[in-house]
């Protein structure tokens, strides 16, 4: 009975929070709302509920970009909360990590040669979105060297909501695909959430 209790408290302040912040209310809506756009299977990894105002969001499902994509970039976040997610990442096997500043990230890009210019033991690497090329993001991480975690990522036609013509400046088995994962950067106190199909 107290475990009820508890629970409906709960739920009654977490409305009460929402209602009395309008904007959170509207990010909440605004996230859920972006989330339907996808399949289930490539947004598991983001938080059911935003708890955080200084929060924003980015979605792109326009295929003439030949690629759309999905991002929760979560401000202020504390340090235990940055060490939790991080020790839940790193002690996951099935998740790659790379830093931020290494010289061979296989990026998805559009419409560029870019990589052409790379060995071909980098194309082994898994693609991640290209950070620089969102500015809500690259002004917070641009100065900063953060962690990847790719959680997953394959290659192929991965969803059945968007078709999406294969990227021809991707090497041969990532010409489509998808890859999600998530960011930390204790620098500037920020967690990045991602889904991004090509």
């Amino acid at each position: 009975m107290k475990k009820i209790i508890l629970v409906f408290v709960s739920i009654l302040l977490t409305i009460s929070c929402n209602e009395s912040n309008p904007y959170l209310k509207r990010l909440n809506e605004d996230f859920k709302f972006f989330k339907s756009k996808f399949e289930p299977y490539l947004i598991s990894h983001f938080p059911k509920t935003i708890n955080n105002d200084n929060n924003f969001l980015i979605c792109n499902t326009d295929v003439k970009n030949h690629y759309v994509n999905f991002f929760l970039i979560e401000s202020d976040v504390k340090k235990e909360r940055l060490d939790s997610v991080s020790k839940m990442l790193n002690d996951n096997p099935h998740v790659t990590k790379y830093k931020s500043n290494q010289s061979c990230l296989l990026k998805i890009k559009k419409e560029t040669k870019d990589f052409l210019t790379l060995s071909d033991t980098c194309f082994i690497n898994k693609p991640i979105p290209d950070f620089s090329k969102y500015p809500e993001i690259d002004k917070f991480y641009l100065k900063s060297t953060y962690d990847i975690y790719v959680i997953d990522a394959k290659p192929g036609d991965v969803s059945a909501k968007f078709y999406l013509k294969p990227m021809a400046n991707m090497p041969a088995n990532w010409e489509n695909g998808y890859s999600k994962g998530i960011t930390i950067d204790y620098n500037t106190k920020r967690i990045s959430y991602w889904t991004i199909i090509w």
